[in-house]
């Protein structure tokens, strides 16, 4: 169930994507409204699913939550780390450029949708990364009986 989630995610943002880069005119909002409320209740649901592991505080979680926590941070950080090095070096050279006395950073009211897109699905990434791994990495949840235990010797 976990990994529907995480694969039904990308699904609904590829198809706001389609919608808007995919039709002539404008495309249509209500479709994207929809679009949106349901990645907003997949990402929900897909944090209620990790049992909210990938946000939990010190004080709340134990040592194997936090480990699992952590890994799934780093992960992400690092799976992160180049789109944000991509367009944190995007907007150095444009602000540079502009500086310089270049063409002024401006969109076109057609192209606004895409943008709002386009940044809709850097934040649901950024923020459904470390859930996304914890969900794939562990499709079933860990309990005290799935961790084996070694035989101490002399105990029945």
């Amino acid at each position: 169930m976990k990994r529907l989630l995480v694969v039904a995610l990308p699904l609904v943002w590829i198809a706001m994507a389609v919608l808007v880069w995919g039709s002539e005119g404008p495309p249509p909002t209500a479709f994207l409204l929809v679009l949106g409320a349901v990645s907003v209740g997949l990402l929900a649901a897909l944090i209620v699913a990790t049992r909210n592991v990938a946000n939990a505080m010190d004080a709340i979680a134990d040592e194997r939550d936090r480990a699992r926590r952590d890994h799934a941070h780093r992960l992400a950080y690092w799976f992160l780390a180049f789109p944000v090095g991509m367009a944190a070096g995007f907007a150095a050279s444009r602000l540079e450029r502009l500086a310089r006395g270049g063409d002024p950073i401006v969109f076109e009211a057609a192209a606004v949708p895409a943008l709002a897109v386009a940044i809709w699905g850097a934040v649901l990434l950024w923020v459904a990364a470390p859930s996304v791994i914890l969900a794939w990495t562990e499709p079933a949840p860990l309990t005290d009986d799935s961790v084996g235990e070694e035989p101490v010797p002399g105990r029945a």
